[in-house]
Order: structure tokens, then C-alpha cells, then sequence
């Protein structure tokens, strides 16, 4: 007999090209899985899979079935949308999420995931946009929200918010206010990683003979710079959001200057595939609390 359960199985074994990731996908065991497709190769009748040690593919027979499975996927994605029973939608939904997002609204958005949909789990992971990229296209996350859009053509952007970004420093460093960008270069400035837009950005700014070397730190991670910025080691150059409670409380400030930083885009970004519900309904749920967020972080 085949169910729906061995199809959507088969299908993640393909896409994923192994027993252990689409149990990892399906909030499953790998032997669970491993029994479902031999129970589907014993109702078929025939072989769907070639298996060596290091990946799974399909066989002719598994070619042909990956249509069908792909459609009744598609289909129950479709079924569930329109009469959306909230407790349909369930499972673990990976999602991975820039730092930036988790200092503003990562927790409100569980909150509201959790309220909606009581059935599904967020597995979640903090990472920079180029890794998160990378962990789409391999299908080991499911949704990111990234520094983005990421340009591919398997993959479905949709825009989040903007944040400005910002030259935040401790009132301790006494920076004359506002700043000449002589001002700012004499001092640490501490930013994104390498290889993102703000980072190249702020080193093209600053690459001015005139202005002598000058010190551009940048981590994976900004929670120590925010520490570090508030110790006064060097200026925050980051969207005021990320600090927002220590420029409420005055250990941090917003140093005004005449330099002129690009926003900071997000977007919610996915692979596109058969099945992608459950995700775009977070998508969703995330792109109205940006906009309610929007006003509260652009200072």
C-alpha cells in the first residue's frame, strides 16, 4: 500500500540524497525511514534506489515516481493551505536567522509561531548570510532570514525590513558630536564579517590615503563588539537595533556625522521545492512582525 508518509519519505531521501538527512527533515529515525522505502519498494514492486556508501540516488523506476511524489506533496500543501486547520501544520521547520535579527525580534516571532501553529518546532541557528546560503542550497536549513536578497534562481526571496546603520560609540570616549569622518577613523571601529555588504562598504568609505591606516575589526558575531563599544574600545558601526537597550540606558550613544551608510536589507529566504507551507506560513508571520518592528528599530 502506498501512503503519503513513504511518498513525502522518498522524496526527502532524493532531495537530500541520504537516509540520515531526510530523518533529520522529517523529525524521524533514520530506520524509520529506511522502513517506509522498503515498504513503498514492496508495494511498487521494484527498486527505487541505488545505494553506495557515501550518497542515495534514484533508480529509473525512482525517476519516475519523484513526479508523482512531488505533485502529492505539492497537492497536501495545497489542500492544507486552503482549508488551513492550524493543527495540520507540524513537524520541525529549520530555520536559520542573522545575528541582527535575533537581538530585535527573533522571540516574538516564536511566540507567535508557538500561538498559531501549537504543533510545529522551530529549530533554530544564528549564522552569517554566505554560510546560510550555503546550508539552503545544501537543504540542511529549511527558511533563513539573511542579509539579503541571495540570488539564485531555486531560491524565493521576501523582504523583510531595512535598518540604517549607525556610528555608536560609549559618551565615555568624548567623540565631538557631530563627527568629521577624520573624527571617526582615529579610533577602532568594530563591524559585520568580511564578505558582507556593510563591512566592504565601510572599507571603501575609509580607504583615503589621507586619512592614514585605519582600524576596521569584524566578527561573526556582534555581541562582543556591543560589549567591547561599551567599554569604550572602538565605535559600533551597526544598525542602532542590535544595542537598543544600551543607547536607552546611555551606556551607548549615536554619534551624528556626515557619512552616509546604505540600510541594511533583510529578507526571508527558501528553496524552492514541492513543499514549502509550513514554511512560507512563518515566512509570513515574520514579514508582518518586521513591519510592525520597522518603526520601533529605525532610530
Amino acid at each position: 500500500m502506498i501512503d503519503f508518509k513513504s511518498l513525502e519519505t522518498f522524496l526527502w531521501v532524493v532531495n537530500l540524497g541520504s537516509f540520515s538527512a531526510a530523518a533529520s527533515k522529517l523529525a524521524t529515525t533514520q530506520p524509520a525511514v529506511s522502513h517506509r522505502i522498503a515498504q513503498l519498494e514492496q508495494s511498487l514492486g521494484v527498486r527505487l534506489l541505488n545505494r553506495d556508501n557515501k550518497t542515495v540516488s534514484p533508480t529509473a523506476a525512482g525517476r519516475k515516481l519523484l513526479g508523482y511524489a512531488e505533485r502529492t506533496v505539492k497537492l497536501r500543501s495545497e489542500i492544507v493551505a486552503s482549508i488551513r486547520n492550524p493543527d495540520a501544520i507540524e513537524g520541525t521547520l529549520r530555520l536559520g536567522i542573522v545575528e541582527t535579527l535575533v537581538h530585535t525580534w527573533l522571540s516574538e516571532l516564536i511566540r507567535r509561531v508557538e500561538k498559531v501553529y501549537p504543533r510545529l518546532n522551530l529549530e533554530i541557528q544564528s549564522d552569517i548570510t554566505w554560510e546560510m546560503g550555503k546550508k539552503l542550497a545544501n537543504q540542511e536549513i529549511d527558511l533563513a532570514f539573511v542579509m539579503g536578497p541571495l540570488n539564485s534562481p531555486v531560491l524565493i526571496n521576501r523582504f523583510l525590513c531595512d535598518y540604517p546603520m549607525a556610528f555608536i560609540a560609549s559618551p565615555e570616549m568624548r567623540i565631538p558630536k557631530p563627527a568629521t569622518i577624520q573624527d571617526i577613523a582615529r579610533f577602532r571601529m568594530l563591524t559585520f564579517p568580511r564578505r558582507t555588504q556593510p563591512y566592504e562598504i565601510l572599507r571603501a568609505v575609509f580607504n583615503e590615503p589621507a586619512l592614514g591606516p585605519v582600524r576596521i575589526h569584524s566578527a561573526n558575531a556582534l555581541t562582543p563588539f556591543i560589549q567591547l563599544a561599551t567599554e569604550g574600545f572602538g565605535i559600533l558601526v551597526a544598525p542602532p537595533a542590535i544595542a537598543l537597550d544600551r543607547i536607552e540606558s546611555g551606556e551607548l550613544e549615536l554619534i551624528p556625522t556626515g557619512i552616509m551608510l546604505p540600510n541594511v536589507s533583510f529578507t526571508a529566504t527558501w528553496l524552492n521545492s514541492p513543499d514549502t507551507l509550513a514554511i512560507e506560513l512563518v515566512a509570513e508571520i515574520a514579514v508582518e512582525l518586521a513591519r510592525e518592528s520597522q518603526a520601533t528599530y529605525n532610530l
